[in-house]
This record gives structure tokens, C-alpha cells and sequence, in this order.
């Protein structure tokens, strides 16, 4: 190749922006994770209080039905209604704090925003 022909191009400003633009993705990344695991324990604790509807369920019908046949035969009159008081703190599922998951992908998201600020 001739010198006169030759085409020089710098390499150095192009790969610190890809390098910036690849700890931007990480970052980016490890934030969609960490909502995929949040909503995996939200996923997880629905499918416990269905469960524990479930099961409450099938212990009223049981009475119910235990009531019912204990109760002696007597026309009915009129139909009353009642309100059944329920503890809300029986119900309540507590959501956990962090899984370890989520910590370490916390600390990773960290390290990467540091050398971010670095590269900055």
C-alpha cells in the first residue's frame, strides 16, 4: 500500500464511548433484573395468600356444612343478613426484605456505576 493511499482513523475516543455505553447497558440490565425478582416474589407471596384462601375456604365450608346438619328443620321466615368480622393481620403476607439475589445484583449494579464514574 502507497503512504499517499493511506487512511488513519483514531481508536481511542471510539472505544471509551463503547466501553461507557456497555457499563450503561450492564447497569440498565441489572435493574430489569432486580424488578424480574421483585416481581417473582410478589408472584410467589399472591400464590401463598391463594392458598391460604383456599384452605380457609374449604375449613368454612366444612362447618358450614357441620352447622347446617346439626341444626334442627325449621321453616324459615326471613332471610337476615350479618357481616363477618375478619382479622386483616391473619392475611397479611409479609414481603422479605432482600434475597440474596437482589443484594448481589445491587452490589454488581454498584461496582458498575462506580467505574462508570471512573471512565466519566
Amino acid at each position: 500500500m502507497n503512504k499517499n493511499n493511506a487512511v488513519y482513523i483514531n481508536v481511542g475516543e471510539s472505544t471509551h464511548g463503547i466501553r461507557k455505553d456497555i457499563l450503561n447497558l450492564n447497569i440498565d440490565i441489572i435493574s430489569l433484573l432486580k424488578k424480574y425478582e421483585y416481581l417473582k416474589e410478589i408472584r410467589y407471596n399472591k400464590q401463598k395468600g391463594l392458598n391460604i384462601l383456599r384452605e380457609l375456604f374449604k375449613e368454612i365450608n366444612a362447618d358450614f356444612l357441620k352447622l347446617k346438619n346439626n341444626l334442627p328443620d325449621v321453616p324459615q321466615k326471613k332471610e337476615e343478613k350479618f357481616k363477618l368480622k375478619v382479622d386483616e393481620n391473619k392475611f397479611k403476607v409479609k414481603r422479605k426484605k432482600a434475597t440474596k439475589e437482589i443484594s448481589s445484583l445491587e452490589k454488581e449494579m454498584n461496582r458498575l456505576k462506580m467505574k462508570l464514574r471512573e471512565i466519566k
